[in-house]
């Protein structure tokens, strides 16, 4: 795990003027508040408590619940001008949720038994605000014996020879999520199915990417559609949180087979005698790919590192374990290669390049050394509300490779920059679907472009191996207003549960030139799920709370919803298709607990 330095801090560059303006004023010094630290306690038998306090800029109240492994907990602090915010840290100290992201609510599985800390605090400028903290921990533990033979590692589901589809059967049970991957190529079709004695097993299927396709917590327990891109799939098997031990069955099918380019022949690369790395230079095209052969021990760390010398077109690499595992995939954009070998014997290297792609020089770089790995951070970014910029602050070295998850719309301009003392940290930015807007093997350290699509934008910071820790500031600006949706299709029509139930189920029709609306009634502090399906995956869901705050976005590719509710009153679920879509059906589910 990598241990910061230096605190990961986000400050809208609105609160710098706010800071710069407070120092110089005359005004009398406001009394603070004492910061708190209390144990949380339930009542006999109950499973939630509520508590109250008061924050400002400069105190953090710290609270104390102790829980279990497994078992299931909900957090949300609530507070009249919305801005105060929530910290959640295990016994072990990993953050599961942060005030500096922007976190106001957790809801998840425990991973470890002990006291878990909740911290409220708001950010610089804050005046002193009142808040409410609630607090829920529910779910028996199931004994270790009992999670079944499968629990626990991740399984890769293979097909035999020529075949296309597999079963493959498992347990699982309590808090217990079963993990399987499937390798698949964008265009191609899955049908993947989970069944069981008691029909209460149920399926997550996400994309390589980490676009969710199915819901478990919505109910889906199939998925049938053309896969959107190439990689990894997995499959996530649960059951009812606190369930006893079910047995299932997964079907999965996989059918259009995508043919790779013809190789140009494996060239081996050697080292010169004492070293340990070497350059390759070539030129590639989209109708073929270069092969390479690299002999390594287990548990040596291998680094490639590949450019490209052209300006329009991009040229990426496939590794290969000599079992035959990919370790690197061009399918996913993959130019670089970072990490420890998981066996002895020769490696495959494939530069390729997208088809069509006219002939394009690359110089490949290989070193193997015994050096431990680097270490990877990834976090989602949030503005603070309000606000459409923000600096980033951290530290990086040459080992390290620091992501950032950034949610915008097609349309929208995205302005970053990172600065280093040094000058010497660079960054990638790549779109949603894969596509790679800026690069750091070509020295970016700026990009300033309207955006292409909607969903998350990844950027990565780095620094060139060898490099010593360094400081970095990134800036971060998002403009422009997102794609405004299509005209409704009549009134919204109303969801009502029928007399105890916390679901319910609602079908329709809708194309690229309507949306269908829906509204809801539930409660601050409630726990609400919703995802729509439709058979070619392609409709999507916004959903709107009563004071007007989008919680999930169809522009940013949204199909699913899963958290705490803010505030009490009418929910509005919009769902919607895009532009040019033909009319196609669609199941809305939604479970209110």
């Amino acid at each position: 795990m990598n241990q910061k330095l230096l605190h990961r801090i986000y400050i809208p560059l609105l609160c710098i003027v706010l800071l710069i303006t407070a120092s110089v004023s005359s005004a009398a010094p406001i009394p603070h508040p004492p910061a708190v630290t209390q144990r949380i306690s339930f009542a006999p038998g109950g499973t939630s408590a509520t508590v109250t306090g008061q924050v400002d800029a400069s105190t953090v109240d710290t609270y104390l619940l102790n829980a279990r492994a497994n078992q299931y907990m909900q957090v949300a602090v609530t507070s009249a001008t919305s801005d105060v915010y929530l910290t959640v840290v295990s016994p072990g100290g990993s953050p599961l949720a942060r005030a500096q992201a922007g976190a106001q609510s957790f809801a998840g599985t425990l991973p470890e038994n002990g006291d878990y800390t909740l911290q409220v605090s708001a950010f610089s400028g804050t005046p002193l605000t009142a808040y409410t903290l609630t607090v829920s921990v529910t779910g028996s533990i199931v004994p270790p014996t009992q999670q079944g033979p499968v629990a626990g590692p991740t399984t890769r589901i293979s097909f035999p020879a020529g075949g296309t589809s597999a079963q493959v059967t498992g347990q699982v049970g309590g808090y217990v999520v079963n993990y399987y991957l499937v390798n698949a190529q964008a265009g191609q079709v899955m049908q993947a199915s989970v069944t069981s004695p008691g029909n209460n097993v149920f399926m997550t299927v996400a994309a390589p990417s980490g676009a969710i396709l199915a819901s478990a917590p919505a109910g889906a327990k199939s998925y049938s559609g053309t896969l959107p891109e190439s990689g990894d799939y997995t499959l996530r098997i649960s059951t009812i949180p606190g369930g006893a031990l079910t047995n299932y069955t997964i079907s999965v099918t996989i059918t259009g087979a995508i043919q790779p380019p013809p190789q140009n022949g494996n060239q081996r690369i050697q080292f010169a005698a004492g070293a340990t790395s070497a350059t390759v230079s070539g030129q590639v095209s989209g109708d073929v790919f270069n092969g390479y052969v690299i002999n390594a021990q287990a548990n040596q760390r291998m680094r490639i590192t590949l450019m490209d010398f052209s300006t329009t077109n991009f040229v990426y690499i496939t590794l290969i374990s000599p079992g035959g595992s990919p370790l690197a995939r061009a399918q996913v954009g993959a130019q670089s290669f970072d990490g420890i070998l998981p066996e002895s014997g020769d490696y495959t290297i494939q530069v390729s390049a997208p088809a069509g792609t006219t002939t394009t020089p690359y110089s490949l770089v290989v070193t193997v050394t015994n050096s431990a790995p680097p270490t990877n951070t990834t976090e989602r970014f949030s503005f603070a509300t309000g606000t459409s910029s923000a600096l980033v602050y951290d530290q990086i070295d040459g080992t390290s490779l620091d992501t950032y998850l950034i949610n915008a719309g097609a349309g929208q301009r995205m302005q970053l920059s990172v600065t280093s003392p040094a000058n010497n940290v660079y960054l990638t930015l790549v779109s949603p679907g894969g596509s790679p807007l800026a690069r750091a093997q070509n020295g970016a350290q700026a990009f300033d472009q309207q955006l292409p699509e909607s969903g998350d934008y990844q950027l990565q910071i780095s620094a060139p191996v060898g490099t010593t820790q360094t400081s970095y500031t990134v800036m971060i600006i998002i403009t422009g207003s997102l794609p405004q949706p299509p005209p409704q299709t009549g009134s919204n029509i109303r969801i009502n549960f029928a007399p105890g139930a916390t679901s319910a189920q609602r079908s329709g029709q809708v194309n690229g030139n309507t949306y269908v609306g829906y509204v809801l009634n539930a409660r601050a502090g409630q726990h609400m799920q919703i995802n729509v399906a439709s058979p070619g995956g392609n409709v999507y869901l916004t959903l709107v709370s009563p004071g007007g705050s989008p919680l999930a976005r169809a522009q940013a590719g949204a199909q699913s919803f899963d958290g705490i509710l803010p505030e009490s009153g009418d929910y509005t679920v919009q769902i919607s298709a895009p532009s040019g879509t033909a009319m196609t059906t669609f199941l809305l589910t939604v479970a209110i607990t």
